[in-house]
C-alpha cells in the first residue's frame, strides 16, 4: 500500500466518523411550539388580524406623514428627475 494510498483511506475513515456523530437519534421529538409557550405571549381577546389597504397608500404615501420638509424634499425631486430626463433627451 502506497502512503498517498494510506492518507486517502485515513481522510475517508475521518470523515465517516464525523459524520456518523451528526444523527439525532431515533428517540427525538420535536417540540410543539403551542405547548412551551406562555400564555402571556398568547393572543388575548379583542385583537385584530392586520388587512392590508393598499388602495389607501396612493402613489403620494409621504403625504400622510404631514411633514412639509418631506413634501417640499419629493417635490425637489420630482424636478430634478425631469431636469434629468431633458438633459438626457438633448
Amino acid at each position: 500500500m502506497k502512503l498517498n494510498d494510506f492518507i486517502v483511506y485515513f481522510i475517508l475513515t475521518l470523515l465517516l466518523i464525523g459524520t456518523t456523530g451528526c444523527t439525532l437519534g431515533p428517540d427525538y421529538k420535536r417540540p410543539d411550539a403551542l405547548d412551551v409557550m406562555p400564555e402571556s405571549y398568547k393572543e388575548s381577546a379583542g385583537w385584530k388580524l392586520a388587512q392590508p389597504d393598499s388602495v389607501s397608500i396612493g402613489s403620494s404615501w409621504w403625504e400622510n406623514y404631514d411633514d412639509p420638509v418631506l413634501n417640499k424634499l419629493t417635490a425637489q425631486v420630482a424636478e430634478a428627475n425631469l431636469n434629468v430626463a431633458a438633459a438626457a433627451a438633448q
